[in-house]
């Protein structure tokens, strides 16, 4: 036996408790034969167990108790036993499979290893199911310790946690400051106008009102500050879009002094996460519940959907990452807001603005509520827009076979209780002769580097649905990317949360491309067969989240 192979037995056996200091090699190996069949029991039964079946064990119904090697979330193409951290298939230095062969004498098959929630529990033996995942899924380990877990964010401590991976406490900064990622200090926000007194605003920049058109339906006017103080104001905007076909108006406001070309200079927000600030309707006047807002790069527009105004002052906080179609951050000129005939009702109102502010601090980023309702100009012909304006809809991968299918509505209830909300429907029907496999895709082309979660909400219709794979993509129709199954889908609405980490040792991981929902039967390939084979399935609020 060759060094490096007594070196991975050791290994091995070292973690079972079993202290060997390369004895003879007839008792190394009856030693390691007889720990590999406790650290696996279910090697011994000739039949495999897929992860959406109970074991049965004495004739009593129990999940399956997880080797200390095992991986969560891998169908099919790899092994479950070991952590293969980076994606590679490789287990550094080894590769996986050979690894298998020296460790089992074969090579057998994922679902003979896995581990799984067999009783729809929400637990492994009594572990929360993601802290079990990151044991294996997370890259912290004893060798690695924190260097490891490091973000290269120092607003951050990392650890390591050996139960549930790295572990990142996110330092605490006083009203009106931030972090800075960079420097890990506490740095005031910066006040980019708080409409106290007239232009121009705190950077230099004027700002003043624009109608559409030669329309003059709309005014500015002061209103009282978001804090109640005594003279100090805010920016309301009067508006009547029922005087005239097609009206628009709103405010603009430049972000920096003019240059000697009577330009707007560009101010450099690269620093900065995002934008927030105070907004409300008058009761008495009346007001819309929607608003556009705009951030500009010279004539490119980037807009916001600015959504649930009520008449009590609301801070809206706003990652410079939503403002959609590739904002530079770099070089930034205007901020604007717009109200149009097509999306603003009641046609006539007031809406009042204070306090717009940019930061540090890093925000969730909505991905797709599925009510959101983009304007006409601003692409909402297309009704399968998401909040950062990327389409979606539904695919076949065997679109011959009338057999199978997928489908996609916006007509689910809302996963918060919104009444007035939706949620994403997709029906499917994997029940074929011959393989199946369909799914859902959401644009999505956002830099992820600033978060460590994607979060949604997730619920069937009746039957609990197992096997639901999830994929996040880097490019279009990449196929260099990690898969991440999710099983007990129930009829009650509930919070799916993925470590990033799980797909970024994948190379370049930082643009998130594509979201898709993968349904497949009978294929070998990274996934196990979806049950039922027909079914509905309801998915709402996906997001990044650094926490």
């Amino acid at each position: 036996m060759n060094t490096k192979n007594k070196r991975v037995i050791q290994d091995f056996l070292e973690q079972l408790g079993i202290c060997v200091n390369f004895m003879p090699l007839s008792i190394t190996l009856l030693i390691f034969v007889v720990a590999s069949l406790l650290a696996f029991p279910n090697l011994a039964s000739a039949r495999p167990i897929k992860p959406s079946d109970p074991s049965r064990i004495g004739g009593e119904r129990k999940p399956i108790k997880p080797s200390p090697f095992s991986r969560s979330g891998s169908r099919g193409g790899g092994s479950c036993t070991l952590c293969d951290l980076d994606g590679n298939n490789h287990i550094a230095p080894y590769d996986q499979s050979r690894l298998m062969e020296i460790l089992l004498g074969s090579v057998p098959t994922a679902q003979e290893l896995c581990a799984g929630d067999f009783d729809h529990s929400g637990a492994i033996n009594g572990l929360d199911i993601q802290q079990w995942v990151n044991q294996c899924q997370l890259e912290c380990t004893v060798a690695t310790q924190e260097s490891a877990c490091s973000d290269q964010n120092l607003c951050t401590t990392d650890t390591c946690d050996h139960v549930q991976g790295c572990q990142r406490e996110t330092i605490n900064c006083p009203v009106g400051q931030s972090c800075a990622s960079h420097t890990g200090m506490c740095v005031d926000d910066l006040v980019v106008a708080h409409f106290n007194w007239t232009p121009p605003n705190q950077l230099g920049g004027n700002w003043g009102l624009w109608n559409a058109g030669g329309f003059e339906g709309c005014a500015l006017v002061l209103d009282s500050d978001v804090s109640g103080a005594p003279n100090m104001f805010s920016q309301a905007l009067e508006y009547n879009l029922s005087l005239q076909d097609q009206p628009y108006c709103g405010m603009w406001m430049h972000l920096g002094p003019y240059d000697n070309q009577g330009m707007p200079t560009p101010f450099d927000a690269s620093s900065y996460k995002t934008m927030s600030f105070y907004v409300k309707g008058d009761l008495t006047a009346s007001f819309t519940d929607k608003f556009i807002v705009e951030l500009k790069n010279g004539y490119s527009t980037h807009p916001y959907l600015v959504q649930g105004i009520t008449h009590q002052w609301q801070r809206y906080d706003i990652p410079l990452l939503a403002f959609t179609g590739g904002l530079d951050t770099r070089a930034l000129t205007e901020f604007v807001t717009a109200f149009s005939h097509d999306y603003t009702y009641p046609p006539s109102g007031k809406i009042s603005m204070d306090h717009i502010t940019l930061s540090h601090r890093v925000t969730d980023l909505l991905i797709a509520d599925f009510q959101i309702e983009w304007p006409n100009n601003y692409g909402g012909s297309a009704s399968n827009l998401n909040n950062l304006r990327g389409l979606f809809g539904s695919w076949n991968r065997f679109p011959e076979d009338l057999a199978q299918s997928c489908t996609e509505s916006k007509d689910g209830p809302d996963a918060l209780g919104d009444s007035r909300g939706h949620s994403l429907r997709i029906d499917y029907d994997v029940d074929s002769t011959g393989d199946a496999s369909c799914g859902f895709w959401m644009q999505t082309e956002v830099d992820s580097r600033d978060y460590r979660y994607i979060k949604f909400y997730v619920k069937s219709d009746g039957p609990v649905v197992d096997g639901v794979g999830i994929e996040l993509k880097q490019e279009p129709y990449s196929s260099g990317f990690r898969h991440y199954v999710i099983n007990g889908i129930s009829n009650q609405w509930r919070e799916v949360v993925i470590p990033l980490d799980y797909f970024r040792p994948l190379p370049s991981f930082t643009q998130l491309y594509q979201f898709v929902v993968v349904f497949e039967e009978g294929l070998s390939s990274n996934y196990e067969d979806v049950t039922p084979q027909q079914g509905r399935i309801y998915i709402d609020h996906v997001r990044l989240t650094e926490r």
